[in-house]
């Protein structure tokens, strides 16, 4: 399982501003005949608004049960494997599911953690023992503190969408005005409006510029898909190949068909590239490769992506390789996470099951939209399946106990044991044997039982 905190990325007031945004650039493209669409206004209110996910608890299922090894750590640390029952638990959801990783207006004093897939969330309750009731508590635990934070979401996406319509009105009143303008301005010189047409060229002038003309940017999307299925039919002999070492292998392909105009870590606009094809004196497709780490990594990848297209830049391609998961969970995760980008635009369905098609603000001009394909493909290596503990993480090394009281005051010993993924009698063992050394602090608030960081003078004294 791929468990993440939730309710810690950008707050729910940015996305909202975000979307906003959104209606009002997609407002300056219409047409004066599309301005005349009856119910318009609530219409883009409708494919803006922020859909908060709302928990099925009822269809809720346990997916996984049983005795299983987990990396045991204490304030020493010290690491073991130590034997522990987990249980996962689907809890199906509607609306979008992005909103699992926005904070609200109050920041959560508990982040739960889960793993969020597509219309489910699954939660992993990890215990010594395997006391039913005990597992019924955490699960209610847990799903209250998730119901508390969606219901503030809920609160603040009523307040946007009470106003949204009208936003949507006076844009699109906005761009009514702005187009009379350019009317009266033409009338002004006497002549009569009609739609522009396409003239044929005089002489030997180039022809219209088309940033990334489909033709060439779908053929080179083709040879790179050939190029990845290779790799998938003999992963062996690429499974150990860095990003750098395996764009070459595109490269090849494509320069074959472009003849020598793919290139490399080439500068564009601002910074370097991984894939650059021209043709006709003009950029086909600006491409990133990357091995697939998390949405987090995704949305910067997008991010770099996005900063090398200069105004007539308007068709990228991000290739994705699988190494260590389930490439059915990246798909998931990858179609789950990008509409949470600020600059996505809308989903243009997917070529095939491992193509994804996004329309995406241009980051030079909000009028303007990018074609970005996202190729994922699977190229399992030898991390996949290996029997260690995986690479520690940056979430993982502020896992332990004094990397999270370094972070907090005091903890409740439910949230110490949440975080930490351990049962109650393991956390009380930790927390005593910190304390004999004195590294910790015990106090106890009512029936509520918290630890804190000893202050540093006292460590120091021991």
């Amino acid at each position: 399982m791929a468990l993440e905190w939730l309710f810690r990325g950008k707050t729910f007031a940015e996305v909202l501003e975000e979307r906003e945004e959104r209606l009002r650039a997609a407002v300056g493209r219409l047409s004066p005949e599309q301005l005349e669409e009856p119910g318009l206004a609530a219409r883009l209110a409708e494919e803006h608004a922020a859909r908060v996910p709302e928990l099925r608890e009822g269809r809720a299922a346990v997916v996984e049960h049983g005795e299983t090894e987990v990396e045991a750590r204490d304030p020493l640390q010290l690491t073991g494997r130590q034997r522990v029952f987990r249980t996962v638990i689907a809890v199906p959801y509607d609306g979008d599911g992005g909103l699992f990783r926005v904070q609200p207006s109050v920041f959560p004093s508990v982040s739960p953690r889960a793993e969020v897939l597509a219309g489910e969330l699954r939660l992993a309750c990890v215990r010594e023992d395997d006391e039913a009731e005990g597992l019924r508590r955490e699960y209610r635990e847990t799903l209250r503190a998730i119901r508390e934070q969606l219901a503030r979401l809920s609160e603040q996406a009523s307040r946007f969408h009470r106003g949204l319509e009208g936003a949507a009105a006076r844009y699109i009143e906005a761009r009514r005005r702005e187009l009379g303008s350019a009317a009266g301005a033409a009338a002004a010189l006497g002549l009569d409006l009609r739609p522009p047409e396409r003239a044929e060229a005089l002489g030997a002038a180039a022809p219209p510029e088309v940033p990334g003309e489909d033709r060439e940017y779908e053929e080179a999307l083709r040879m790179a898909r050939n190029m990845a299925r290779v790799m998938e039919l003999d992963p062996a002999a690429f499974a150990q190949m860095s990003e750098e070492e395996l764009r070459s292998h595109f490269l090849v392909q494509l320069n074959g068909r472009f003849g020598g105009q793919a290139t490399g870590e080439t500068f564009n606009f601002r910074g370097k590239t991984d894939i650059l094809v021209r043709s006709g004196g003009r950029n086909v497709l600006i491409g990133e490769c990357k091995f697939w780490s998390g949405e987090s990594e995704l949305m910067a990848a997008v991010d770099q992506l996005l900063s090398y297209l200069s105004w007539r830049d308007t068709r990228a391609a991000l290739i994705l390789f699988g190494k260590q998961e389930s490439l059915s969970l990246v798909l998931d995760r990858i179609e789950l996470s990008v509409p949470g980008h600020p600059r996505f635009v809308r989903d243009l369905g997917k070529a095939d099951e491992t193509t994804f098609r996004y329309a995406f603000a241009h980051p030079q001009d909000e009028a303007r939209e990018v074609l970005l394909t996202v190729l994922v493909f699977d190229l399992p290596g030898v991390e996949r399946g290996r029997s260690g503990p995986r690479p520690v993480t940056r979430e993982r090394r502020t896992g332990t106990l004094l990397g999270l009281l370094a972070e907090r005051e005091w903890m409740t010993y439910e949230e110490a044991a949440r975080e930490l993924q351990v049962s109650r009698g393991y956390l009380r063992d930790l927390v005593s044997r910190a304390a004999k050394r004195g590294l910790v602090r015990k106090r106890r608030v009512g029936k509520e039982a918290r630890v804190g960081l000893k202050p540093p003078k006292k460590v120091c004294a021991e």
